[in-house]
C-alpha cells in the first residue's frame, strides 16, 4: 500500500514539475518572441523614418535649385527658353549633379516631355514624356517613379517636380538618381538586426526593388516576393506578424507602405 502511495506521489509530482517546466519555458518562448518582434517593429520605425526624412530633404534641394532656374512664361506656349537661357540651364543642372554626388541626370523639360536643358550630354533622348514619373508629376505635383534598371544598367529611380510659376504649369524638373548610393544604405544598415536580419523595399507590383544583405537571396528586380506581410502592406496596413519568409524560414517581419512612392518596407529578422 505504502509503495502505490509513493507511486502515486511520485508521479503527481513530476506531472507537477512537468506542467510547470512547460508553462516556464512557454512564458519565456513567448515573452523572447514578443521582445523579437518590438525590436523589429522598432528597426522598422527607425528605417521608415530615414526614408521620410531622406525624400523631405531631396524635395527641399530639388525645390531650391528650382526656385533659381530662369525660365521665361509666354502666355501662349507656356514656356519659352532661348538657345543662351537653355545653355545657362544646363550648366545649372550640371554643377547641381556634380555637387550632388549620386544624381545620374536631371533634366528640364515641357509639359509635353520635351527636354528644354539637361545636366549633359549622356540624355540622348529629345523627349521624356514616356517616363511614369512625367505624367505623375503633371498630375500630382511631385512623384517618385519606380526603382528600375536604366540603359546602363544601373539600378535608378526617378523624381519628377512640376514647375508653377504665377498658377502656370511651364515645365517639369526631372532628376534620375542611383539606388545604390542613396536609398540603398539605409536599408543595408544592420544596427538592430543582429546577423539574421534586414529590411528591403518591395513595389506595388511585389517586385523585390532592393538588395538582400544575404547571397543565398535571388538579385533585386528579378523576381516577385508575394509574401504576406507585403500584400497586407500593400492595402495600407502596418504592422508585425510571424510567417515563412521568402527563403521558407519562419521570420518575424514588420511592414508598412511608404505612401509618397508606393512602395512597401519590409524588415524580417
Amino acid at each position: 500500500m505504502a509503495g502505490k502511495l509513493f507511486m502515486i506521489s511520485a508521479i503527481v509530482i513530476l506531472f507537477t514539475v512537468g506542467v510547470i517546466s512547460f508553462s516556464v519555458y512557454w512564458l519565456a518562448e513567448k515573452s523572447i518572441a514578443t521582445e523579437v518582434q518590438k525590436r523589429v517593429y522598432c528597426v522598422q520605425s527607425e528605417r521608415e523614418s530615414r526614408l521620410n526624412l531622406w525624400f523631405d530633404e531631396l524635395y527641399k534641394s530639388h525645390s531650391y535649385l528650382i526656385s533659381n532656374l530662369e525660365i521665361n512664361l509666354n502666355a501662349n506656349s507656356g514656356i519659352t527658353i532661348s538657345s543662351k537661357n537653355s545653355r545657362q540651364i544646363s550648366e545649372q543642372l550640371r554643377n547641381y549633379k556634380e555637387s550632388y554626388g549620386s544624381i545620374v541626370f536631371c533634366a528640364l523639360t515641357s509639359v509635353d516631355g520635351s527636354v528644354l536643358a539637361q545636366s549633359d550630354s549622356m540624355l540622348n533622348n529629345n523627349n521624356l514624356s514616356g517616363l511614369v514619373v512625367t505624367q505623375k508629376a503633371l498630375h500630382e505635383g511631385y512623384a517618385i517613379g519606380p526603382i528600375h534598371i536604366n540603359s546602363h544598367d544601373e539600378t535608378v529611380f526617378n523624381i519628377g517636380i512640376t514647375i508653377v510659376r504665377d498658377n502656370v504649369k511651364p515645365a517639369i524638373f526631372i532628376c534620375q538618381m542611383y539606388s545604390k548610393n542613396t536609398i540603398e544604405p539605409i536599408l543595408l544598415d544592420t544596427t538592430g538586426l543582429g546577423r539574421s536580419g534586414e529590411s528591403f523595399l518591395i513595389g506595388t507590383d511585389t517586385l523585390m526593388l532592393t538588395p538582400s544583405r544575404f547571397y543565398s537571396h535571388p538579385e533585386p528586380l528579378t523576381h516577385k516576393m508575394p509574401i504576406p506581410t507585403a500584400l497586407m502592406a500593400l492595402q495600407g496596413k502596418r504592422g508585425v506578424e510571424v510567417y515563412q519568409g521568402f527563403l521558407g524560414k519562419e521570420v518575424v517581419g514588420a511592414y508598412s507602405l511608404i505612401e509618397r512612392t508606393g512602395w512597401v518596407l519590409i524588415t524580417e529578422m
